[in-house]
């Protein structure tokens, strides 16, 4: 109870009951006489220099001219039927004609247009019956044949786009502020009626779930107040609030959506009946927040060269102001940002640039002694940082600053027993750490360290039938919803890994990435028009490097490192599925269930007869393994290998393992050769041997290829 009253009285102070010191008047008992006394109510002298401003300016400025703007009205138009946030998109066209411009389109959704007093030639249809707001003009505006003296132009012909985007910098902050206001007023109301509505003998403020939704609610309104502050800060301050501006007005519509359908749910069926306020505070609250997603047009000036000048200046100057905002906001991710900065700049050219010291300290003093390396220091190790470390390290050729033995270990620590991996030591899981701790070992060659085969099957049970995967077994599938050049990428890396590249349009494609381009500061955005960032900027270079960008190195599309470095390092992951797509099969039950799979490739040479199948992996779930599945996977595998001419089928196996060896004896394979510590073991124990087994096809009609080497022979010594 004790818990609830706090809370209650902490409720109370939001709508001004019980605190005097929210009242514009002094508690009768406080002594305000003296600044410095308790609670003072006076104005500084600062205050007083701002209210007689104020008075001045509005008496000199705004009085003198209220009358007539009470009688003319204006309306600034941007929307129209078919362009909202897309500015780039608008029809509405002006034609010079002699001194005059010509103006002939059509406005929708334009505030005030009701009240706006532009001439004849402008029509303006009757007043939109909107579902929030109706106290606002709202209507539409037909422009037909209106002449504007060319006087009246602001700034330069050509110039209204960066107007219009400008005018956003300024009007969203306010919008922000009015949608904070809403929120602030529907939390105001469920404070009151919750303190008056009683159930069960008491306020239903007393209640947990009430009080808990009231706090939350408060926590959204405070934090919304202080985005559009910071936004209209940073104009105070004389910089560009393109950012926080954006952010403000995005962040506050939410905001102010969610807190008002929070107030009708705590007025319960009252919520619902319009002779309470929040059902209208529901309603209005929605024009703030606009629609979340949009279609991308490209204009016809939009960037259509690669700027890579400008984009190596982006990066190698983005973070040398370490007290900046948005620097020390982006800490979380710091690690991950330092690889795609360095990955842009090496696939560009520009990696002696950066600063290679003072980043090789900087991993170093972020591995922990679990032997994780985390995204910052002082932050906890992640398998995505890890990875991002071990990729600057390799590009960097530097894998002597940690402690490499350690993170097999730290990575071992984290694969479960479906396979899966956690990400961190708190165990969420999901596929892209299972990319994650797989890419890393293969870039250290220790992939032998953690179990390949559960880690694949975990990753297929993840498969819908859409033939996407999600995040986790029964997520949905996930490729990227929204146009996005982050999306662009792992869709393009994709088809390029199973051989299907020219299944898109790889032109428009790279006309939509080139688009994103920031011809003023150099940088990549999600989309065109939005603020760059590092991370869209590496993946914009990065697929144009796979669309074959003459001017960029050739990328990786498994690793997204160049490939000159894998191949500096020998590590040349093998595009299976992009050679040799049939050598993938996966065996499902009626039901739909996953029984099993066999992924394999070919490989070899020819004129040495040694052009063959290769089984990579081969995995049956356990209550399937009795109906011969894996007998029926080799069958097909063989067939596969048999129509590409090979002359036999191999795979390996460790040694201690009977049952698979029997199991492969009995389908016709042979022990070959014996390939000594083959398999990496766990910290501590040997490394482990293994059977390389064949089976010899129809084309060697000799049986060559399965005569059994007398001596067993080293990993190295296997081409």
């Amino acid at each position: 109870m004790a818990a609830l009253r706090a809370t209650r009285q902490m409720l109370q102070t939001i709508t001004g009951h019980g605190w005097r010191s929210y009242s514009s008047k002094p508690a009768q008992n406080l002594h305000v006489s003296k600044p410095g006394a308790g609670f003072s109510f006076e104005l500084t002298d600062e205050q007083k220099e701002f209210q007689a401003t104020a008075r001045k300016f509005a008496v000199e400025e705004i009085i003198p001219v209220a009358a007539q703007y009470d009688k003319t009205g204006e309306a600034y138009c941007v929307t129209e039927p078919g362009a909202g946030s897309d500015v780039a998109g608008i029809k509405t066209k002006a034609e010079k004609k002699g001194d005059e411009y010509v103006i002939n389109g059509q406005k929708m959704w334009i505030t005030n247009g009701g009240k706006a007093n532009c001439g004849t030639p402008v029509n303006f249809p009757l007043q939109e019956m909107n579902m929030g707001q109706r106290c606002s003009d709202t209507r539409g505006i037909v422009f037909e044949d209106v002449r504007v003296p060319k006087e009246n132009v602001l700034i330069s012909e050509g110039a209204g786009f960066k107007i219009a985007m400008g005018a956003f910098d300024k009007t969203r902050p306010p919008v922000a502020a009015g949608a904070v206001g809403l929120a602030k007023r529907a939390l105001d109301e469920a404070t009151r009626y919750a303190l008056e509505r009683k159930t069960f003998g008491k306020p239903i403020v007393e209640h947990q779930a009430v009080s808990f939704l009231l706090a939350e609610m408060a926590m959204k309104v405070e934090l919304a107040r202080m985005a559009y502050q910071r936004a209209a800060w940073e104009v105070d301050a004389g910089r560009r609030n393109t950012y926080y501006a954006s952010i403000a007005k995005a962040f506050a519509g939410d905001i102010a959506n969610q807190v008002a359908a929070d107030a009708v749910q705590i007025f319960g069926g009252n919520g619902f009946n319009t002779e309470y306020p929040v059902e209208k505070l529901m309603r209005d609250a929605k024009i703030y927040q606009g629609t979340p997603q949009k279609d991308v047009i490209i204009k016809p000036d939009a960037p259509s060269t690669l700027l890579s000048e400008k984009h190596a200046d982006y990066i190698a100057s983005y973070g040398t102001k370490k007290d900046d905002y948005e620097y020390c906001m982006s800490e979380y991710l710091r690690m991950s940002g330092v690889y795609w900065g360095l990955t842009a700049m090496d696939l560009m050219g520009q990696l002696h640039r950066m600063n290679k010291e003072e980043i090789l300290s900087f991993i170093k003093s972020c591995q922990h002694e679990c032997g994780g390396i985390s995204a910052s220091i002082g932050h906890d190790p992640h398998l995505l940082y890890t990875l991002s470390a071990v990729q600057i390290l390799i590009l960097y050729d530097s894998l002597h600053v940690v402690d490499v033995n350690k993170i097999v270990e730290y990575i071992q620590s984290l694969q479960k027993e479906d396979g899966s991996f956690a990400g961190d030591e708190w165990g969420e899981i999901d596929t892209r750490f299972s990319f994650c701790a797989a890419a890393t070992l293969a870039l250290l060659g220790k992939l032998d360290a953690i179990d390949v085969g559960k880690a694949v099957e975990f990753v297929l049970s993840c498969m819908n039938f859409d033939g996407g995967f999600g995040c986790r077994p029964g997520s949905e599938s996930h490729a990227g919803q929204l146009p996005d050049v982050c999306y662009s990428w792992w869709v393009l890396a994709s088809l390029k890994m199973i051989g299907r590249i020219q299944w898109i349009d790889r032109e428009k494609l790279r006309c939509f990435i080139l688009a994103c381009q920031d011809e003023e500061t150099g940088g990549f955005a999600d989309r065109p028009g939005d603020m760059v960032d590092p991370f869209h900027t590496l993946f914009g270079i990065a697929g144009l490097s796979l669309l074959g960008e003459e001017q960029i190195k050739a990328v990786n599309p498994v690793f997204c490192m160049p490939e000159d470095v894998l191949r500096r390092i020998n590590v040349q992951p093998e595009l299976y599925l992009a050679h040799w797509p049939e050598y993938f099969i996966v065996a499902e039950a009626p039901g739909g269930e996953l029984m099993g799979y066999i992924m394999g490739k070919a490989e070899g040479s020819v004129a040495r007869e040694e052009w063959h199948g290769h089984v990579t992996a081969l995995s049956v779930a356990p209550e399937f393994r009795r109906l011969g599945l894996a007998a029926k996977l080799m069958e097909l595998l063989e067939e596969i290998s048999e129509k590409k001419g090979g002359f036999f089928v191999d795979l390996f196996v460790r040694v201690s393992n009977q049952v698979a060896v029997n199991m492969y004896k009995q389908l016709g394979y042979s022990v070959y050769r014996t390939v000594l510590e083959y398999y990496s073991a766990s910290s501590g124990e040997p490394d482990e041997d293994a059977y390389d087994m064949r089976k010899a096809l129809s084309r060697d009609t000799e049986k060559k290829s399965v005569i059994p080497l007398p001596h067993p022979v080293r990993p190295e010594d296997i081409e």
